[in-house]
């Protein structure tokens, strides 16, 4: 599944030998889903360093390492490497490509009576234009924000484009509540026709969904939930419908358990919630939704928060007085798969030494 970012430098300054961390991590736990995984390049020697850095932890399972150019599905493997390897050095590598790495320990963990590898992400890059086009994107949005924040969502789609993204905008009706239904129906194949319009190399690689627009909603077993609890478990949000273009969903499952902390959750035949609980191929497109309906505790409503955000991130993307990244990254440690997720992502964003952990 690829990872949502539009990040395209990301090389830390750490020698893998040894690091000081501002996190726990047990690689006999968590370690078994997730590598410790970042990159460090070198411009003169023209070269992507790929370090390990749970290798000292790992002393019994055989490194893999795939790669793909940034924006494309295939994975090529491109090493294998014996346990406890503390680095890897890609050196077919050329300036202004941008690579994306996957490494794994094959059959750490098991679910379900299948069979799962612990996996890790890094990007590495040479000098890349990020001027340079990225190919295309959906902009998926309700209603409401072209009509209530003209001008600020105008200004998105001319950064977006600035940034070197082909836009096809996708206006559709704001959702009412949480379960919408069919909708989802027509709103996937809207996305499947743009996707599949787009000429064969080009085809759009990132959907970004702006504002409440209708949520699908998929799972009917009792898989365990993102934090645990049985009670989170069934027909869950579930917008990587909308990125998988080939996937196939079925509607016939029942799910209706007692205890269910929402009755959104249950699913039942013929009610537009999907069965699936695992993506039936990788999907096609990254994506990430921005929506703050019904967020009661905070006092603004959605279209400030909005509008917010959009300066914000505005502001970010110009490098405008008093706005720029900052070097630290932090997480709350709680349940297995938000604290994998944040394994995977933070130590990239900051380098290791400057990702912090409160428990």
């Amino acid at each position: 599944m690829k990872k949502y970012s539009f990040l395209v430098l990301i090389a830390t300054l750490l020698k893998f030998e040894g690091y000081s961390q501002n996190y726990s991590f047990n690689f006999n736990s968590t370690g078994r889903r997730v590598c410790l995984v970042s990159s460090q390049v070198d411009l003169i020697n023209k070269n992507i360093k790929i370090i390990f850095l749970d290798s000292l932890a790992n002393t019994n399972e055989p490194l893999v390492v795939n790669r793909r150019i940034l924006g494309t599905s295939a994975w090529n493997n491109i090493a294998n490497l014996t346990a406890g390897t503390g680095h890897w050095i890609d050196t077919n590598v050329n300036i202004g490509e941008i690579w994306e790495y996957q490494v794994k320990r094959q059959n750490t963990w098991k679910f379900g009576g299948g069979s799962y590898d612990a996996t890790g992400y890094t990007l590495g890059v040479l000098l890349n234009d990020n001027t340079n086009f990225k190919g295309q994107m959906i902009l998926l949005v309700a209603n409401d924000i072209p009509v209530n924040l003209s001008a600020k969502y105008l200004r998105l789609k001319q950064e977006l484009t600035n940034d070197g993204w082909f836009v096809n905008e996708l206006i559709v009706p704001k959702a009412t509540n949480w379960n919408s239904g069919n909708d989802v129906i027509a709103i996937k194949n809207q996305i499947q026709s743009i996707y599949n319009n787009a000429p064969s190399n080009d085809k759009p690689k990132s959907l970004f969904i702006l504002g409440h627009v209708p949520m699908p909603r998929c799972g009917s077993t009792n898989v365990v939930a993102p934090d645990d609890h049985s009670q989170n478990t069934g027909a869950r949000g579930c917008d990587g419908f909308y990125a998988d273009i080939d996937g196939i969903y079925t509607d016939t499952a029942t799910y209706n358990p007692s205890g269910l902390s929402t009755p959104l959750a249950i699913n039942l035949p013929n009610d537009f919630k999907w069965d699936q609980d695992f993506f039936p191929p990788d999907v096609e497109m990254t994506f990430g939704r921005l929506d703050f309906a019904d967020l009661t505790e905070i006092s603004s409503n959605e279209t400030a928060l909005i509008e917010t955000y959009l300066d914000r991130l505005s502001n970010y993307k110009n490098v405008n007085n008093g706005y720029y990244m900052g070097e630290n990254s932090a997480f709350y440690f709680g349940y297995n798969n938000s604290n994998d997720g944040t394994y995977r992502s933070l130590l990239n964003i900051s380098i290791p030494q400057n990702v912090y952990q409160k428990r």
